[in-house]
């Protein structure tokens, strides 16, 4: 079984890969090729998310979490986000224009994906809601609930806030 982190960057995408990696997933943050994924238990960020139907067909029996955070907030946090330096790979390009329809930050084109994607995974998955748990940045209880999901027991830390710095 593999399992896939569905959400958006910025949306606790970091800290679910430290979350799974604590429950002894070997996980992968943004991986930079399918080849990566196949390589790793668990991976999350928008280059598994645009691609959740392919590793839904690719992988039976996995398992699916969307991370979420208030659009207001999100969208706040994409204009923030910093220009790119320097080349950026193919595989990012591709991953943006796949998620956005862009390579650069575009408020329309963002605003749009957000509310598409989310409807899009809810609409997929509405016949099998075993296999996906929509996890809240701003939740309680995130341990409880992403540990009943994946039949864990829950670990003796606290669930993980972790970030990527933006410079």
């Amino acid at each position: 079984m593999k399992i896939f982190g569905l959400g958006l960057s910025n949306t606790g995408t970091t800290s679910l890969a430290k979350a799974l990696t604590i429950l002894g997933y070997n996980t992968v943050h943004y991986p930079w090729s399918l080849q990566e994924i196949d390589d790793y238990d668990a991976s999350v960020d928008i280059p598994v998310a645009c691609r959740y139907r392919e590793l839904d067909k690719k992988y039976p029996g996995s398992k699916f979490i969307l991370t979420t955070r208030p659009f207001e907030e999100w969208i706040e946090r994409r204009r923030r986000k910093p220009a790119d330096k320097g080349q950026v790979k193919k595989w990012v390009l591709d991953t943006r224009v796949q998620t956005y329809g862009s390579t650069t930050f575009n408020e329309k084109l963002y605003s749009e994906a957000y509310h598409k994607h989310h409807k899009g995974i809810c609409e997929y998955f509405k016949d099998r809601p075993q296999d996906i748990l929509t996890l809240p940045l701003k939740t309680d209880n995130k341990w409880e609930k992403l540990c009943a999901f994946l039949g864990k027991e829950i670990p003796s830390v606290d669930y993980p806030w972790e970030r990527i710095k933006q410079t």
